[in-house]
Order: C-alpha cells, then structure tokens, then sequence
C-alpha cells in the first residue's frame, strides 16, 4: 500500500481508463447496458427534483450494486475526475444531472482548484491478478 492507503502506484485514472472502466468489452452507453433504469443509480430522476432534501444528494458507494459496471463504476452519483493530458475532466453523470450526463462518453472540463458537490474520484492501479469472464480485456489493455 502507498500513501493514505492506496494501492502501490495508484492514482487518478486516464480517461482511458475510466471510458474502459465504465464501458466494459461490449462499449455500452451506460455502465448498465444501452438504457438506464433510474432507479438503479443516483441521478435527478432517480428521486425527482422536487424530492425530500435528505433524499436529494450523493449517496454511499455501494447503493446501487445493480447499477454498476462489470468494473464498479456507477452511472451518476457522483461524476468522477480523469486525467486528459495535464487537464482534468469530469467523466459521467451526478445526482443532480438528468440521465444523458450519466452516459459514459459525457464529460465536463474540471479547473484543479474547483471545488463541488457532484465531483468525486476513482483511483485506478495496475492488477496483475485473475479476471472473472465479465471482467476479462486483452492483455494490451490491462491497466
């Protein structure tokens, strides 16, 4: 383990990662397939704008297991931050954006210093272990 408990040589992902990440082997729209359930991730829709305050917001991790990518990424909840180059981007949707911002291809130019509600991150490290059949990709892709 790195520093504050990372894997060795973890860190932000590229967004080729992430679009891997959340796409899988068949290039889906979203981490769930072509279509989105609401209720299956955290967007806008999920619990209506008008919605109960406490109701409304970034939810834990693990929430939505049946919404997620073979890989764990969620569409919505939060977006998630991807190195492009030396720029940042925002990759995917949030809770507070409609279902087309949780596509995996959408993404918002992020400055290092802003600060928000709707951004969190994934941190992405080599593996070298076994992959399950849903999970497998060529070895050229592996990291």
């Amino acid at each position: 383990m790195g520093p504050f408990g990372l894997p060795a040589g973890g860190g932000f992902c590229s967004e080729g990662e992430w679009q891997r990440a959340a796409r899988g082997a068949d290039k889906r729209r979203y981490p769930t397939g072509n279509s989105l359930d609401p209720k299956l991730t955290n967007i806008d829709e999920s619990y209506g704008r008008g919605g109960e305050a406490t109701d409304f917001g970034p939810n834990q991790v693990s929430s939505f297991p049946a919404g997620a990518s073979p890989f764990g990424v969620l569409a919505g909840n939060v977006m998630e931050i991807a190195v492009v180059g030396e720029r940042y981007r925002a990759l995917g949707g949030a809770w507070f954006f409609p279902s087309i911002n949780a596509m995996v291809t959408s993404w918002q130019v992020l400055s290092p210093s802003q600060k928000s509600p709707w951004v969190g991150l994934r941190v992405c490290a080599d593996y070298d272990g076994p992959l399950s059949e849903d999970r497998a990709w060529d070895e050229d892709e592996r990291r």
